[in-house]
């Protein structure tokens, strides 16, 4: 028995994510191999109905990536970034009819992903931009918790695995926190398209780490669906590979 209206709004939430990971689909993608920087395809992304030449590729400076869409010797061309690793896909992320085009680029440095989605219809280049970061707020407590606070939502995670290390970095002194602000959580280190019953879309995900030591407090997924000129946040997942001691919601 549902005991109030918040437990009623849990597993209405539960039960939707759980929907919405068993249905996420595959699209056409292509992923470029580490340090190979070279991708050519055909798909009709300009909504004529003829295939459109599509290229991924070094610039000829070569201190980037740049795509370039059209027919040969009449390409619109778009500079991206620099990275080490590349992914593109071909999908209708606005939904108006016609493949708009998701790129993500590996940073050098560590696991966060540069990404750009464009629109092409009607042979006009349209920045369709990414889902902006989530502001996620996080802090280490005592007695070797950590705090995760999403949206409304609050989570208490218990790091306990890892007081041998922490007390041996100096986060810690028996049991009491010495540096609250040990977290760091990242941007995006993964974009790709889904498919849930909300339409097409852009899962994301960030990741939790204490900044010290490295170690996995979890991670924060999130599902984006491009209406009205923008991505809005419909839904959103917290993992942790600890132990999600409790958490509850801010009630304003």
């Amino acid at each position: 028995m549902i005991r109030n209206r918040w437990e009623a709004i849990e597993i209405k939430y539960v039960c939707y994510l759980l929907v919405f990971f068993l249905i996420a689909g595959n699209w056409v993608s292509s992923g470029l191999a580490k340090d190979s920087f070279e991708y050519k395809g055909k798909e009709d992304v300009t909504g004529d109905g003829k295939e459109d030449v599509i290229l991924l590729e070094q610039s000829e400076n070569e201190e980037l990536l740049q795509l370039k869409i059209g027919e040969e010797n009449q390409f619109i061309t778009v500079p991206l970034a620099d990275g080490e690793d590349a992914k593109l896909s071909i999908v209708d992320m606005n939904e108006d009819g016609v493949k708009d085009i998701l790129i993500t680029i590996q940073s050098e440095n560590n696991e966060e992903v540069n990404g750009f989605a464009y629109s092409f219809k009607n042979q006009q280049q349209k920045n369709l931009k990414t889902p902006p970061i989530l502001n996620i707020h996080t802090k280490m407590l005592d007695h070797y918790k950590a705090e995760v606070s999403i949206l409304c939502k609050t989570h208490i995670v218990d790091i306990s695995k890892y007081k041998k290390h922490f007390e041996a970095e100096g986060i810690y002194k028996k049991g009491i926190i010495a540096n609250s602000d040990s977290l760091e959580v990242s941007d995006y280190i993964q974009l790709k398209p889904i498919i849930t019953t909300s339409g097409k879309g852009i899962r994301g995900e960030q990741k939790i780490i204490e900044s010290g030591t490295g170690r996995s407090i979890g991670k924060i997924i999130s599902a984006w669906f491009y209406k009205d000129d923008k991505w809005n946040l419909e839904d959103i997942e917290f993992e942790t590979p600890l132990k999600n001691t409790k958490h509850y919601l801010h009630i304003n």
